[in-house]
C-alpha cells in the first residue's frame, strides 16, 4: 500500500542537552515518542489518508520534531479572574516547494533551563499537533490564505473531533496509561 502521509520522529537535536534542563529534554523526548506512536494509531493514521485525498495532496512527509520551535513561548493571559500561561509561536510550518511539513510540541515550561514543575497532557498534546497537520496540510494543498486556514483548520478539527472523539479515546487510553507511568518515574 503506497501511503500520501508518511509521518517521521526527528532526532533530538545536538544542542537540547546545552539549552534545556536535562529533565525538559527527557519529558519532551518521551512526549514526542508517544505523540508518534498516537500518530500511527489506526483512527488517525486513516483519517490523515482520506484528508490527503481530500486535499489532492499526493504525498507528503510529515517530521515530528522533538522540542518546541524556538520563537515558541508560553504567555500570561487573564482568563476570567485568573492567570494562566497560554503557548504562543510556530507549532509547524509548511514548505512551498516540497511536501513537507515540519511539527513541534506545544512550549510546557516558562524557560529552556527551568526545572518541570507539570506534567503536560498527552490528549491534549495529540490533539494539538493534529490541528498543526491539519493547518499545514491546507497550506500544502495550496491555501495561502492565513485567515482562510485558520478557518478551515477548525472546521476540519470539529469534524474530526464530531465523527472520532469517542474512538479516539478508547485507542488512546493505553498511551495514556503508559504515559502516565513515564512521567511517574521522571517525578511528575
Amino acid at each position: 500500500m503506497n501511503l500520501r502521509v508518511k509521518v517521521r520522529l526527528a532526532e533530538l537535536p545536538n544542542f537540547a542537552w546545552k539549552e534545556y534542563n536535562k529533565d525538559q529534554v527527557n519529558i519532551y523526548s518521551k512526549l514526542t515518542e508517544f505523540i508518534f506512536e498516537a500518530l500511527r494509531i489506526p483512527l488517525i493514521r486513516e483519517w490523515l489518508e482520506k484528508f490527503a485525498e481530500r486535499l489532492n495532496i499526493e504525498r507528503v512527509e510529515i517530521r515530528l520534531n522533538r522540542l518546541p520551535h524556538s520563537k515558541a513561548m508560553l504567555l500570561p493571559i487573564e482568563l476570567g479572574r485568573r492567570k494562566i500561561l497560554k503557548p504562543y509561536g510556530t507549532y509547524g510550518r509548511s514548505s512551498k516547494k516540497q511536501a513537507f511539513i515540519e511539527v513541534y510540541p506545544l512550549p510546557h515550561f516558562v524557560k529552556k533551563t527551568s526545572e518541570p514543575y507539570c506534567r503536560p497532557s498527552l490528549r491534549g498534546e495529540i490533539l494539538n499537533i493534529l490541528t498543526t497537520i491539519i493547518h499545514e496540510m491546507l497550506h500544502q494543498a495550496g491555501i495561502w490564505d492565513e485567515g482562510e486556514v485558520k478557518r478551515l483548520t477548525m472546521l476540519y478539527y470539529n469534524r474530526f473531533r464530531q465523527m472520532n472523539i469517542t474512538k479516539f479515546d478508547y485507542e488512546i487510553k493505553p498511551l495514556l496509561r503508559k504515559w502516565r507511568k513515564e512521567m511517574n518515574k521522571l517525578g511528575l
